[in-house]
């Protein structure tokens, strides 16, 4: 009886589903789905998980509402206290921070908590919206959230964007279009991008960006994308806000793969083609800094990023993806985040310039492919 009256009031809270802003759709997949230029391997920052123009306290709030919800926790949630001063430098003069009197009681309360890490996600709750956002950003959790937590997550998420796609969510506050509208709108602008890049690129969506026509808040573009996943139109490789190009984290970037399902009118891959590329023998020459691919070599820089990219990605066997970091502490010669100076997006763009200039010198369609955080040789 008491399981009944538990999935009872699981369903409840589904069925009475509402919009959610791209936003709060966005920090919920993001923290379960990771993807991106993050910080490092092991760690989340909620400025991490931030929408494109939101702010930390709004990820932060909308996290915790979804886990008190199901009655779950934030792994390993705790406060840097080393990095909230190198990050706000105009707030920490001596001290981490100091307590401004005219708060509330219960607000000093709860800062007095996180400050001395013995604080619960209730505490984090209470500081949001009151002017204390670095402290928010100084918090830090596990990347790896516990299973049962996931399950849960990942159950309400794929229930609910069943329910976008079948247009059963409550429109109280303002009107979105129906899923075949948003669908429209996603798939023009996919095409277009397939005709430039072929299935694998990066698209942008914000105010200022050039793929889609226009901005439109009836439209909402991390609803689409994740809805077309869901039905086998394309695969997320990785969804992010904030990166060396946009700082300020003012619109989203998603880096797909466009599935033959979703043009079918395009032409399909040559295989013997195909096939041909992957039965010459490509090698990685550190001595002469070459790849060799057959009769052909292509030259790369010693000492680059691209360099430091084949050095990783020839010792590992073809397919076995590399993160990111791992490629960034190459270069640096570093072993952690903070002897770290190579950015994520430097790395991506070595990525590119390698496919880039394999194709245009060795003859191949591509030698290396990312998906998430990660590359991995294809040949």
């Amino acid at each position: 009886m008491v399981q009944r009256l538990k999935n009872m009031e699981e369903k409840s809270k589904i069925d009475k589903a509402d919009y959610w802003s791209d936003g709060k759709l966005y920090t919920v997949w993001k923290y379960l789905n990771g993807g991106g230029p993050l910080r490092t391997k092991d760690v989340f920052r909620f400025w991490d998980i931030t929408p494109a123009g939101g702010s930390v306290d709004d990820s932060a709030s909308g996290l915790i509402w979804l886990l008190r919800s199901y009655k779950e926790k934030l792994s390993g949630i705790r406060f840097n206290k080393k990095s909230y001063p190198k990050i706000h430098s105009k707030e920490h003069e001596g001290k981490i921070i100091s307590i401004n009197k005219k708060l509330e009681a219960e607000t000093s309360k709860a800062v007095e908590k996180i400050l001395s890490n013995k604080f619960s996600i209730d505490d984090i709750s209470t500081i949001c919206g009151s002017g204390k956002s670095s402290i928010i950003k100084s918090l830090e959790f596990d990347r790896k959230i516990p299973e049962k937590t996931r399950d849960k997550l990942s159950k309400y998420i794929d229930r609910y964007i069943e329910d976008f796609i079948e247009n059963l969510l409550y429109t109280s506050r303002k009107n979105y279009y129906k899923f075949e509208k948003q669908k429209d709108i996603t798939l023009l602008s996919l095409r277009e991008s397939v005709k430039k890049y072929g299935n694998d690129f990066t698209i942008e969506y914000g105010k200022n960006t050039a793929e889609f026509a226009s901005w439109d808040e009836k439209y909402l573009f991390i609803h689409s994308l994740i809805a077309l996943e869901r039905l086998k139109y394309l695969n997320i490789n990785g969804i992010w806000v904030y990166d060396f190009d946009d700082p300020l984290g003012e619109s989203y970037k998603a880096e797909i793969t466009v599935e033959k399902k979703c043009f079918p009118e395009s032409s399909p891959r040559n295989k013997k083609t195909k096939r041909a590329e992957g039965s010459k023998s490509t090698v990685f020459d550190e001595k002469q800094s070459k790849i060799k691919h057959g009769s052909k070599e292509l030259k790369i820089p010693y000492g680059t990023i691209e360099y430091c990219l084949c050095r990783i990605l020839f010792k590992e066997s073809v397919g076995k993806p590399v993160s990111w970091d791992e490629v960034a502490d190459e270069c640096d010669g570093a072993r952690g985040l903070d002897e770290r100076k190579t950015e994520f997006r430097s790395v991506y763009d070595a990525y590119l310039r390698l496919n880039d200039k394999a194709r245009q010198k060795l003859g191949i369609k591509k030698l290396c492919e990312w998906k998430k955080m990660t590359v991995f040789r294809v040949i």
